[in-house]
């Protein structure tokens, strides 16, 4: 990073150049993250619902008892909190930065 000698030109620079900019790579790295986070568990989910669609594990192999069933729903939702901490970490900020710019509830308050 290269900044003018002149204190008011590099402050300026910092404040409306490298800022900015930093916080959209930021933000575009939770976004990322979030978005991830939820393939991965769309992902999950859909082996999970072809198997059970199936009865038959993804090497073909029938299910056969129902507590195999309940075993790999458990680990689904094991492996789905541990993507989702992903999600709860990051998303409520990038929630709160979306802001639609018209809406049909007339009781929201557009700024």
């Amino acid at each position: 990073m290269v900044l003018p000698a002149d204190p008011g030109f590099a402050a300026h620079a910092v404040t409306h150049t490298f800022l900015p900019a930093y916080r959209r790579a930021l933000h575009h790295r939770d976004l990322n993250t979030v978005l991830s986070a939820l393939e991965r568990i769309r992902g999950e989910h859909q082996t999970l619902k072809t198997i059970k669609d199936s009865g038959r594990y993804s090497n073909a192999v029938p299910l056969g008892d129902s507590r195999l069933i309940a075993g790999m729903e458990r680990d689904f939702a094991d492996h789905a909190w541990l993507e989702f901490r992903h999600i709860l970490e990051h998303a409520p900020l990038l929630l709160s930065r979306c802001r639609p710019a018209a809406t049909a509830d007339p009781t929201t308050v557009q700024h």
